[in-house]
């Protein structure tokens, strides 16, 4: 009764809200559950362009179907709830690509970059010989993350463990390292 005493232009805008506001609904219990995109579910699709214009569509049914809504149940023209809708959906667009955008630059690929060891402090783990005759074993924090690797020295003597050794330079996939 209530719905069918609505106007034309409400009745479509309060059904597109209804929709953009049920996928909006759907993608955050989507996120509790872990799950990370609906896109992923829906199309098998990546994140890019086509995720970006699909969170674009529900933004501009849910944000932009309730302002119209609002708008026009408020007794505005329908070309100006049209409008003001429109504007909403924009601004709601533009601020997820904000959000996006700085979610992006969170992401790591994880790779341990083994030439920013240069220069730390890491302690001897096993012995590490003179004159490069074999490898040890130093444990060096390197990207906030303790790792053990292997070293060489160019010294004349042995380097012992638990000794503290400064990383010099990382050569042939291999620390060169000195006593600090």
């Amino acid at each position: 009764m209530w719905f069918n005493s609505l106007l034309l232009l409400e009745q479509i805008t309060f059904i597109v809200a209804i929709i953009g506001s049920s996928f909006l609904l759907l993608k955050i219990i989507l996120l509790i559950a872990g799950i990370s995109d609906i896109t992923d579910i829906m199309f098998g699709l990546g994140r890019g362009f086509v995720v970006m214009i699909f969170q674009g569509l529900i933004c501009l049914m849910a944000i932009g179907g309730w302002v119209m809504f609002g708008t026009s149940r408020a007794g505005l023209p329908w070309w100006a709830a049209l409008l003001i809708g429109i504007a909403a959906s924009l601004v709601g667009m533009t601020i997820i690509l904000i959000l996006y955008k700085m979610a992006s630059k969170l992401e790591a690929d994880g790779t341990l970059e083994m030439e920013k060891g240069v220069g730390k402090i890491g302690e001897v783990y096993l012995l590490i010989p003179a004159s490069t005759d074999g490898h040890g074993k130093v444990n060096v924090t390197i990207a906030n993350r303790i790792v053990e690797v292997n070293a060489v020295t160019k010294s004349e003597s042995s380097i012992k463990t638990g000794e503290n050794v400064k990383i010099v330079s990382y050569e042939n996939g291999m620390y060169v390292v000195e006593k600090a």
